[in-house]
């Protein structure tokens, strides 16, 4: 009887530190990133065994370009699960000079797949009067397009 007790807690304590070494240690990435790291970004993420970083949890990134009588801004939110896109994710885009224009898409998500309703809303102001104002959502379902 006192043996296998003793197999049990040795095969408890070998399940015990195997499931420790299996778990991801999740770590935060914050400063540039994007094409020639023109924006910046905070995210969460794990390393896969190849040492591969994979996205996990919130992400958010924001570039701003100025150009001469023009600045523009453009973010994007979200969360990720496992290296996959889930839940609600917004992009905006706003341009102020001249003309102010602002273009906001939200997005869901569910398993990496578009996944409910996604909505692009696009809002331009010329000398304080709005000169376009547009509205459109449409539904996807397990990522197809199901009605707009």
């Amino acid at each position: 009887m006192k043996t296998k007790k003793n197999l049990l807690a040795t095969m408890m304590l070998v399940a015990s530190v195997v499931t420790t070494a299996s778990a991801q240690e999740h770590k935060t990435y914050s400063g540039q990133f994007g094409k020639n790291n023109e924006g910046t970004a905070t995210y969460s993420y794990y390393e896969n065994a190849d040492g591969r970083r994979m996205f996990d949890g919130k992400y958010t990134y924001k570039k701003v370009s100025n150009r001469t009588g023009n600045s523009a801004t453009y973010t994007e939110t979200g969360q990720y699960k496992d290296d996959r896109l889930d839940g609600l994710w917004t992009l905006t885009f706003s341009k102020k000079g001249y003309e102010n224009e602002t273009l906001t898409v939200k997005m869901n998500y569910k398993d990496g797949l578009l996944h409910g309703p996604m909505t692009f809303v696009k809002k331009v102001v010329e000398s304080g009067k709005v000169t376009e104002n547009y509205n459109l959502t449409i539904q996807f379902h397990e990522g197809y397009l199901t009605e707009s």
